[in-house]
């Protein structure tokens, strides 16, 4: 058990506790469904992938998770709950059950309490003690034999009541082993996380930095000026990602330089007086940075 899991279930206990309460009630989301969703296709999804749009129209799991909508961030995590609540690969009816119950703002940890709730996920551990039910999780979950050190740990949190059945399932799938065995992603970046950093109306500089962990994608953001006059439609268009920390420096006027990190947007002034504004806008259509040139 490596210090970093043992430290994610102490800061995310109060998610733990929700959880509990979870599994008792399952919320809006009507037993028999889960069951019914849970009890679709047994076999693993192997056709070819099929590009589609929406992940509601994929036709086997491999094109679903290639979707356009489908999120590494969001919707994976689902499907590795799904293989770790029922010991098997998401079959395309429930995936799609499933990821539709997260777009209907439940969390992945709500997800986890339906599931841990449902009448398949009960009758695999039924009767079982804790020790016998953390051994049997490590086989079901991980494929594998426990560790004495993460044995005694995950009972010990059972056992003392920090953690419910449910919530021991849920953070074993956050675990890098689970993930590197069930990763469920695409190759795909998420969005990365933006803001405005300078505006400097003198160079016709705008500066623009990746404030997200890790590296993102630029397609589908828009930048634009007052007005707007000049609306620059897709950030995507002149450059695909932008590393973590990274900053892009978008540049117009009737003599622009190019360069490393450093893209040439119009050869015209845009941002060249004092007071002019830029703002920032996500692939959501969200406002999320504005910014005055000085």
């Amino acid at each position: 058990m490596n210090r970093r899991m043992e430290r994610s279930v102490v800061v995310f206990g109060i998610v733990v506790a929700m959880l509990s309460s979870a599994v008792a009630t399952v919320g809006a989301v009507p037993v028999s469904d889960i069951d019914n969703a849970a009890a679709a296709a047994r076999q693993a999804d192997t056709d070819p992938i099929v590009l589609v749009d929406s992940y509601r129209d994929a036709p086997n799991l491999a094109s679903l998770v290639e979707a356009g909508d489908y999120s590494n961030l969001k919707d994976a995590p689902v499907l590795r709950l799904y293989q770790a609540f029922f010991n098997r690969p998401p079959d395309l009816k429930g995936s799609k059950y499933w990821l539709n119950i997260r777009r209907d703002g439940y969390t992945a940890s709500d997800i986890a309490g339906f599931m841990g709730g449902s009448t398949e996920f009960r009758n695999e551990y039924l009767g079982t003690s804790n020790a016998e039910y953390v051994a049997k999780v490590y086989t079901n979950v991980l494929g594998r034999g426990y560790d004495q050190r993460g044995y005694n740990y995950w009972l010990g949190l059972l056992d003392s009541g920090q953690l419910s059945r449910t919530g021991t399932v849920f953070y074993i799938t956050a675990n890098a082993e689970f993930i590197r065995n069930y990763g469920f992603t695409n190759d795909r970046l998420e969005p990365a996380s933006l803001e405005l950093v300078s505006c400097n109306a003198r160079t016709e500089e705008l500066v623009i930095r990746n404030t997200g962990g890790s590296s993102g994608e630029l397609v589908g953001w828009m930048v634009h000026d007052r007005g707007p006059q000049f609306t620059i439609e897709d950030l995507g268009a002149f450059q695909q990602s932008i590393a973590a920390g990274a900053t892009l420096t978008l540049v117009s006027g009737p003599s622009p330089i190019g360069g490393s990190g450093r893209v040439v947007i119009y050869d015209r002034n845009i941002w060249n007086n004092t007071g002019d504004t830029a703002t920032l806008v996500s692939p959501a259509g969200v406002v999320t940075s504005e910014i005055e040139c000085s």
